[in-house]
């Protein structure tokens, strides 16, 4: 790493952080953003605000905020973003949040039960 300067870290940086951004706008407020370059998706979500679902935009933001708290608790650190998770879950399903749920994205198989062994 020595041999790279800090210029070229500094891009490759910015280029991930902008990569990862952009693969989860569409999540965070509902809105799918248009396009195939990543920065004009970040300026298609940016300029289409109005159609950002309300419920899962702040559902994303107070994810965010308690990882923030809990990030500020020492103690709390290893167990942040289980918390932020849970809590903001807990909190979805008691005020029956118009939100994407896992189970409206993809299938989850049930456990199968071992079959009765034979009489």
């Amino acid at each position: 790493m020595s041999f790279v300067s800090n210029a070229a870290m500094t891009g490759f940086s910015t280029g991930i952080a902008l990569q990862i951004i952009t693969g989860v706008l569409k999540d965070a407020p509902g809105y799918k953003p248009e396009g195939h370059n990543k920065l004009y998706q970040l300026g298609n979500w940016l300029w289409h605000v109005g159609d950002w679902r309300l419920a899962a935009a702040l559902t994303a933001v107070a994810t965010s905020g308690v990882w923030a708290a809990a990030l500020a608790v020492r103690r709390l650190e290893p167990v942040a973003l289980l918390i932020a998770r849970v809590t903001v879950s807990v909190a979805v399903a008691l005020l029956a949040a118009d939100v994407e749920l896992v189970r409206d994205i993809a299938a989850i198989p049930s456990p199968r039960r071992p079959s009765p062994p034979p009489t």
